[in-house]
């Protein structure tokens, strides 16, 4: 991965979908710290000298869900550090060739995988839905709708914020804020890059009791998951793309944000709070990461995963994912059916076509 620094990030920047998640720095901190029993599969596309593509993916020969075969997996998916919405990166303008030349390296190397999973999947995501569409050229597919995402979009201040929201709920956040810096001598900083070291350990203390208490998700305590996200504080918080926002009440660590950030948008990817402490400690971080952000002029808010409560009482639009099972053969898929139609019972439907095969070439893919 490392022979692809001095490009990857500069295809993210000006990719059609810009994603945190897909930063050089996110992902190999993730490869270092996830890549057990794992082999690299990045797909590269060029036009002449010039990167045009990057599919960041890698190589399993088992996996739980699907009995047999060689499964292709995205870079960030299979650890329980939850990212979102990764996929095809594109240069703005070639999306076309991309797809097709990674569509065609699939078929010439079909030896080397027999299943490709797309997770999470978001669905106004050009590059990647036009990927997948092009790879049931190949073969049957199964795609799965997955949980929608809730995001809000950013308007000018906080205050014409607050007046999108119910008079009961704006009243009732507004007296959050006034009782924390009031009776609870509230105090909202963000974590300099030297402070790592001192403030890291309690973010990963406070997470791990907040997780405990609420029976939620895994800790950050564990090795690798603290190795991992200090990796990406470390890799991410010099261009301010990764920041850590942190309330104190009474003088004692309440409550943080730790969020990504990349083109105007934010994402909100860990938190916690502590439940001892008064006056709901999260929600004021929450309120106050936002207003910080609204102020830099930031035009988006992301919640990511999860359906927790307390995201709807700021806003109500969402974002739709899917998951997407390309298979090489018949049989796999057919192995395979059973385990994806238990994992998605719940849902009301999963679409299955098989696509007759297609051409494609023009391009040159590298595989490392």
């Amino acid at each position: 991965m490392e022979q692809l620094d001095h490009v990857w990030n500069d295809l993210v920047d000006n990719s059609l979908y810009p994603n945190a998640f897909a930063l050089f720095e996110w992902q190999t901190a993730w490869w270092r710290a996830f890549n057990d029993r794992k082999v690299l599969y990045i797909i590269v596309v060029f036009q002449g000298d010039k990167v045009i593509g990057l599919l960041p993916l890698y190589r399993v020969s088992r996996w739980p869900r699907i009995r047999h075969g060689t499964i292709l997996r995205l870079i960030g998916n299979g650890a329980s550090v939850y990212p979102d919405y990764l996929g095809l990166i594109v240069r703005t303008g070639y999306l076309e060739p991309v797809c097709q030349a990674i569509t065609h390296h699939f078929r010439s190397a079909d030896k080397c995988w027999t299943t490709v999973l797309f997770e999470d999947v978001a669905d106004d995501d050009p590059g990647t839905r036009q990927l997948v569409a092009t790879l049931r050229t190949i073969g049957p597919y199964v795609e799965v709708p997955r949980e929608s995402r809730l995001y809000l979009l950013l308007p000018r201040s906080y205050d014409e914020f607050l007046q999108q929201l119910s008079g009961h709920n704006r009243r009732k956040k507004k007296n959050r804020l006034r009782q924390a810096y009031n009776k609870y001598g509230a105090e909202f900083k963000e974590m300099c890059y030297s402070e790592i070291g001192e403030w890291f350990p309690q973010l990963v203390r406070l997470t791990d009791k907040a997780r405990l208490e609420r029976s939620c998700g895994p800790s950050l305590a564990t090795s690798t998951r603290s190795y991992f996200h200090r990796e990406v504080l470390q890799g991410l918080m010099p261009s301010q793309r990764a920041r850590v926002f942190f309330l104190r009440l009474n003088n004692q660590l309440a409550a943080f944000w730790y969020v990504l950030s990349l083109h105007g948008k934010v994402y909100a990817y860990q938190s916690a709070s502590d439940t001892d402490q008064p006056g709901s400690p999260g929600d004021i971080a929450l309120q106050l990461t936002i207003s910080r952000v609204i102020d830099e002029g930031h035009k988006e808010f992301d919640f990511l995963a999860g359906a927790h409560w307390y995201k709807s009482a700021y806003t109500s639009t969402s974002r739709k994912t899917y998951t997407v099972y390309q298979f090489r053969r018949f049989g796999c898929a057919f192995l395979a059916r059973q385990s994806i139609e238990n994992l998605a019972r719940p849902m009301k439907r999963i679409l299955s076509r098989i696509v007759r095969l297609g051409h494609a070439n023009g391009h040159t893919c590298w595989v490392h």
